[in-house]
């Protein structure tokens, strides 16, 4: 199977870039995300970049399961994935996020300048303190819902 074009490693090698446009079926968008795994893992890329904005159909409830699922096996903890949509497919981006138990590993923008911001101000942080919270969160697990937009409100 070949690459999917619209998939590619950006500059600096750090992350990975998914561009979808038009009708994106079920059945390719799994295939990408098979892809992106791939190669994310060929390369050590825990950060992702997708950009969804040009997606006009092809996704129904169901098919947003299936993916949901297949994105939530094989997220990997210290992986970040930043979806930059448009106003109109907030509330189904968000839905995603639910349907895939994503925590902060996974954030929804409107803007391609803030996700890429997020994922940088993220590949700042230490694993060491990603770990740390992660054990924290595992010992309390007090608050199930996952904090919303971390880290990116503190522009003062």
């Amino acid at each position: 199977g070949l690459v999917d074009p619209r998939i590619r490693v950006g500059a600096g090698g750090e992350v990975l870039e998914a561009v979808f446009s038009a009708d994106v079926p079920a059945a390719e968008a799994l295939r990408a995300l098979s892809q992106a795994s791939v190669l994310a893992e060929a390369g050590g890329i825990a950060h992702a970049f997708c950009d969804v904005r040009e997606v006009d159909g092809g996704l129904t409830h169901g098919s947003l399961q299936v993916i949901a699922a297949s994105f939530h096996g094989r997220s990997a903890p210290d992986q970040r994935v930043a979806v930059v949509c448009n106003q109109r497919q907030l509330p189904l981006a968000r839905h995603f996020a639910r349907l895939a138990q994503a925590g902060e590993e996974f954030g929804v923008f409107t803007r391609d300048a803030d996700a890429r911001a997020w994922l940088e101000s993220v590949r700042a942080t230490s694993l060491a303190e990603t770990a740390l919270r992660h054990m924290k969160a595992i010992m309390s697990a007090a608050d199930p819902v996952p904090a919303v937009s971390v880290g990116h409100r503190n522009s003062a």
